[in-house]
């Protein structure tokens, strides 16, 4: 477990480097932007290029064109080269993406780790490290072009330039760490939203890298050449998940949480009145079940935390290498589309302790 840990700290340290990544933890990490400017082009030189881009398009036969995505006038734009049927449809909508980039558009690769082994490498490395879900695009932009208006992520985000320049600026969050309920939407800009007065306005050359806590406004354009940059998705298990997680497991065990309220709470007052002492005293009751105690067992790569009667896991497991809860059938909800590393599958599972 020691050597585990002594790798994840040593990838950080090169990843973030020349920032120690204990000062970024608790300087930035949810809290404030960084950008880490290096003056050294070649810094991710290997990882996805503008060839590399170009190759997986051109070369894909259609069959990875449609992991592409188009933005065009800040939205993503659908029916891209949809042919007549009986005709070419993947080399029609291949030459249709080159002639919307050509004329301004910005090229999204999708899910990028799925189709690149460098980038499956540091995709690898990283959700490791960070014990989170990641997910890789890549972002591909011409000349003194821009793709989407201003606007906020749920998730936090490491963008890698690896070509050419852009200037990204950075505005306060109008939503403190947004989860996935809380998706942005163009009408909760606000009106006085001063575009000029950003809290990090900085150009992104190639071999740098930013991060963007989740919920912070930003926006970004190309200059003078064509930009590509990977964004690293980065998609936590937060406090909400494990809370939401362990109050369904008090509803599912304890009766008493799944009857109804009385009849007639709406109203009579005096019921009325009765439910709002009760609810209380129900959600101590919710609570009761909800302590924990924090174990890592490495031999099954499974992290736990557990109170009898009740547990609560967040699970990974090996391929080939199932749980006997698992196996048994126990109910498991993923915590994330993307998965971690090297791993069938990752998930919370609350279940009863045996003994």
């Amino acid at each position: 477990m020691h050597g585990s840990g002594s790798r994840a700290s040593t990838f950080l340290d090169a990843f973030l480097q020349p920032v120690e990544h204990d000062r970024f933890i608790s300087d930035h990490w949810e809290r404030q932007p960084l950008h880490v400017g290096r003056q050294q082009p070649d810094h991710y030189a290997g990882v996805f290029g503008l060839s590399d881009a170009d190759a997986l398009l051109s070369n894909s036969g259609g069959l990875w064109s449609s992991g592409v995505q188009v933005v065009q006038n800040g939205s993503v734009a659908t029916h891209i080269g949809h042919s007549p049927k009986g005709e070419n449809r993947s080399a029609g909508r291949v030459e249709a993406i080159y002639q919307a980039y050509r004329a301004g558009a910005t090229l999204i690769f999708s899910s990028l780790q799925e189709r690149w082994p460098s980038v499956r490498a540091m995709h690898v490395e990283l959700s490791s490290a960070l014990t989170a879900s990641v997910n890789v695009n890549a972002y591909l932009t011409p000349p003194n072009a821009a793709g989407f208006p201003v606007h906020y992520d749920t998730h936090d985000v490491f963008v890698l330039q690896t070509s050419g320049t852009k200037r990204w600026r950075i505005y306060p969050p109008i939503v403190e760490l947004p989860v996935k309920s809380q998706t942005f939407k163009k009408e909760m800009l606000p009106e006085d939203l001063d575009t000029d007065d950003p809290v990090l306005d900085v150009l992104l050359h190639a071999g740098d890298m930013l991060y963007i806590p989740r919920g912070f406004l930003h926006a970004a354009e190309a200059r003078d050449r064509a930009s590509l940059h990977l964004t690293l998705g980065v998609f936590t298990t937060t406090w909400g998940t494990v809370l939401e997680s362990a109050l369904q497991s008090v509803i599912n065990s304890h009766p008493e949480v799944r009857a109804g309220l009385p009849l007639g709470f709406g109203s009579d007052d005096r019921v009325r009145a009765e439910v709002v002492e009760s609810l209380e005293d129900v959600c101590r009751r919710a609570m009761d079940g909800c302590g924990w105690v924090w174990t890592f067992r490495s031999s099954q790569r499974a992290a736990e935390f557990y109170r009898k009667p009740l547990s609560y896991r967040i699970c990974l497991w090996r391929p080939g290498r199932l749980s006997g809860a698992r196996q048994a059938g126990s109910h498991c909800s993923r915590i994330g589309r993307y998965g971690y590393p090297g791993l069938l599958d990752c998930g919370i599972e609350i279940q009863r302790s045996v003994g």
